[in-house]
């Protein structure tokens, strides 16, 4: 290969990383950023097809995700052989070993002994497939080439599969990571609102006043006065701890909403279903 044509191949690599991180950057799904990366590496590799496989929850099976220039039948056909475990085809093994496997020939491996017939009959007289690893070792999926003619990966291959597997692995880690944070956001969001719900049904409409020294109640409901309606009297002593904890956990999920007052006390408002206070 020429020093132009070598040139050449690492301006349009260093463009085909270029564009998938921009997918990435830009949110773009991950089914369409795979596919983008697979079409860009076939354009480098003449002749060559490609595919990316990702491996479940549980790391026990792959399925394929980007792979627009394999035949639907070849894909039909291996799927049930693409456990994560030895002498599962390229990709199975490739993943359990975490280590590239290359067959290189489809009619004679070993390794395709299950569904070999579909593979040469589709024209994929070799497959040459390499785990994706994330950074602490765990398999994320499997990068594979798949050629028509029987054959191992040249140098330039293998230049192109590292490149690949490497923004595979950057990709699926940034989606992973963006669904984990959103789950989180989900559960707080959850956990607030529950919080703010069991207040709210708690404590009947009251207008609060607090002072420097220790916090004063008067209800302003129409079936509830501290003081005077209610059956039974409760004294400032008596009450105060239970105002504090429910004025504490409401002030923390931000349910308060401050009124004007003076410098010396400070009045909120909270509106909330009229009733009394059990276990009073």
């Amino acid at each position: 290969m020429t020093t132009y044509a070598t040139d050449q191949t690492r301006a349009a690599l260093i463009d085909s990383q270029r564009r998938v991180l921009e997918r990435i950057a830009n949110g773009a799904p991950l089914g369409e950023i795979l596919e983008t990366m697979v079409k860009l590496i076939e354009e480098q590799a003449q002749g060559m097809r490609c595919a990316v496989l990702l491996a479940d929850a549980r790391q026990e099976r792959l399925s394929f995700a980007a792979a627009p220039s394999i035949p639907e039948e070849f894909k039909a056909g291996v799927a049930p052989f693409l456990g994560i475990a030895p002498a599962m085809g390229p990709c199975g093994t490739a993943a359990f070993l975490r280590k590239p496997v290359y067959a290189r020939d489809t009619a004679t491996d070993p390794l395709l002994k299950d569904f070999r017939d579909i593979a040469v009959r589709n024209g994929l007289r070799a497959i040459w497939s390499t785990p994706i690893l994330s950074d602490d070792n765990a398999v994320l999926g499997t990068f594979a080439m798949f050629y028509g003619a029987p054959g191992l990966p040249s140098p330039e291959h293998i230049q192109l599969i590292d490149m690949a597997t490497q923004m595979a692995r950057v990709a699926i880690e940034a989606k992973g990571s963006e669904e984990r944070m959103a789950e989180k956001i989900q559960a707080l969001s959850r956990q607030k609102e529950d919080h703010l719900r069991l207040v709210i049904d708690t404590i009947p409409t009251m207008a609060w006043s607090v002072l420097p020294t220790a916090p004063l109640i008067s209800s302003i409901s129409a079936g509830w006065n501290t003081r005077a309606s209610h059956p039974r009297t409760h004294s400032k002593r008596r009450i105060a701890p239970f105002i504090q904890k429910i004025f504490h956990a409401s002030w923390t999920s931000g349910l308060w909403t401050w009124l004007p007052g003076n410098r010396t006390r400070a009045k909120c408002a909270c509106a909330a279903p009229t009733g009394n206070i059990a276990g009073s």
